[in-house]
């Protein structure tokens, strides 16, 4: 009596090279350019769910390490927004612009709304110094952690 053996299929290196580039963002089109491959193997290929998997797998590495790299990062952006707003020779929109995101992503309302030309940099700064601070500093010292 005659036994079947299963075969384990060899790591197809176009079917790898695929997966590196749909996860690197390239489109169909370009994968199957630059394989020379037909744009109907590449369709059958993403529909297994095997390489779907993969591709899935690859795409959530991706996105995990760009998230400790910009997370990596807030410290210094804390650092530049703040060097910005104690900056007295930078342009005031930009210092301006500067308390609008600090601001922003630290979920904290701006000051009044009468308070919103460049040239009123100075009493948003005090308006912050002396209404906010704390709240301020608690919510920029967890976005910097």
């Amino acid at each position: 009596m005659a036994t079947k053996t299963t075969k384990t299929a060899a790591p197809d290196p176009k079917r790898e090279q695929a997966l590196t580039l749909l996860a690197e963002g390239a489109t169909n089109n370009e994968v199957a350019r630059t394989l020379g491959i037909h744009r109907g193997s590449l369709y059958r290929w993403r529909t297994e769910v095997g390489f779907a998997g993969k591709l899935a797998e690859l795409r959530r590495g991706q996105t995990e390490s760009a998230r400790r790299d910009i997370a990596a990062m807030v410290g210094r952006v804390v650092e530049i927004l703040g060097a910005i707003l104690d900056d007295v020779t930078a342009p005031a929109a930009v210092r301006l612009r500067a308390c609008e995101l600090i601001l922003d992503r630290a979920g904290i309302d701006g000051p009044p709304s009468d308070l919103e030309q460049p040239e009123d940099i100075p009493k948003i700064i005090q308006y912050l110094a002396e209404t906010r601070r704390d709240e301020v500093e608690a919510a920029l010292a967890e976005v910097s952690s």
